[in-house]
């Protein structure tokens, strides 16, 4: 019988077709779910978790237009997921840290990248970046598909799938993100582009940790991601309206989601920043704004936050406070378009009331790096070469400092 069942788990290895690395991420309650995608249903893999087998299993119902995926709870305590010749180490505690969001490639009406020129739209570059600096954990903030629209007529560059189906979330993240997606265990915010209005179905059936109701909600509850001693608070905002307008309901629900993770969370992980600087018109200065979820925070005021990390903004932006509110990282820096007209420093600068201690502001692509040191996390901005450009100390503290490194 043993013989039987090793025969049977050896030749589910070898049919299965798989169309992704496999990849962990990380969900609510400790969940460590190990996902990949397949040809058809029945080709779900068994992996090795710690060399014993690991059956993956269909996760249903798989949505029209989509590949399915298959999923596996990993054992509490497991240190490594094996299938073929990748390994994907499952950490006990973070060192490590790599952050990247806003990363796909603008096809919509007018708003046009060149998706095949790696000069305008290097995500695949960051990728393999992110996995050759070993990271422990990879965080992306969020807004993965931007093929929204079909390539116009007499445009070049932008030739492919579009629209909310498996050939557009393979050409837009599963295949430029591969080289990372094996390299250490992942952690998924949803951004507005994948809010119940757009691209919300791969969203929930390939990323969202929680499984699948076959539907797409307004917003999913907040949890706690939490490796070692690091508590991440992961929230949705993915539906958040983007006119800087008043919304009270919207106001009331951040507000819900941010006291569920107040007292309990070190850092928070969502796509729209609590506190920006950007643009309001292609005229106006510089400008320090609230972001989308700033109302709500104001209502919950979450305690014992040090960091907020989020994207949609396409640059890299680091705020620090002084310790009166957590400091602010937005990495949407990833392979779409950037905020060209965004680009000075804004250290001293006054945003919602409170002073900015420190403060940077990068237009280029690349991601973020962070790396524990004994006085808290240390920030290194890099390229899509690999290249350090900027570095930060103390990003989760008071008393935050930056460096160009050019």
């Amino acid at each position: 019988m043993k013989i039987f069942v090793f025969i049977s788990l050896f030749a589910a290895c070898l049919q299965a077709n798989v169309l992704t690395p496999v990849w962990i991420e990380l969900g609510p309650d400790g969940a460590r779910l190990a996902r990949v995608i397949v040809d058809t249903p029945n080709e779900c893999p068994v992996l090795k978790a710690d060399g014993k087998p690991l059956r993956t299993a269909l996760r249903t119902p798989v949505p029209d237009g989509f590949k399915p995926a298959c999923e596996a709870k990993l054992p509490e305590g497991t240190k490594s997921v094996k299938f073929g010749r990748i390994s994907i180490h499952v950490p006990a505690a973070l060192n490590n840290i790599a952050v990247v969001g806003d990363t796909g490639c603008r096809v919509k009406k007018e708003s046009i990248q060149a998706c095949d020129d790696p000069e305008q739209w290097p995500f695949g570059a960051v990728a393999a970046q992110i996995a050759r600096s070993k990271p422990d954990l990879v965080i992306h903030v969020g807004d993965y598909l931007y093929r929204e629209s079909p390539c116009p007529e007499g445009a070049s560059g932008c030739r492919g799938p579009s629209g909310d189906n498996w050939l557009a979330w393979q050409a837009d993240f599963f295949q430029p993100a591969a080289p990372a997606l094996s390299a250490a265990p992942w952690i998924f915010a949803r951004g507005n582009h994948e809010s119940k209005r757009r691209s919300c179905v791969g969203w929930f059936y390939y990323l969202d940790p929680q499984s699948y109701a076959g539907n797409c909600a307004e917003y999913s509850e907040p949890y706690i991601a939490q490796v070692g001693d690091l508590r991440i608070g992961v929230l949705d905002t993915g539906g958040a309206a983007d006119d800087r307008k008043p919304h009270p309901a919207e106001a009331v629900e951040f507000a819900d989601q941010l006291a569920k993770l107040s007292g309990k969370v070190d850092w928070i992980v969502d796509h729209h920043p609590v506190w920006q600087y950007s643009y309001t018109s292609e005229k106006s200065p510089l400008t320090p704004i609230g972001g989308a979820p700033f109302p709500g925070w104001q209502a919950a005021k979450p305690e014992g936050v040090k960091l907020v990390l989020s994207g949609h903004l396409h640059l890299f932006e680091f705020i620090g406070f002084g310790g009166d509110r957590p400091n602010q990282l937005i990495a949407g820096d990833g392979g779409t378009q950037l905020e060209v007209r965004i680009a000075d420093r804004n250290a001293g600068e006054t945003d919602s009331g409170m002073a900015v201690k420190a403060g940077e502001l990068t237009p280029r692509f690349g991601f973020t790096h962070l790396h524990r040191a004994a006085n808290g996390w240390n920030l290194e901005l890099r390229n899509a070469a690999g290249k350090v450009l900027l570095t930060c100390d103390r990003v989760d503290q008071p008393s935050p400092s930056c460096k160009s490194q050019q």
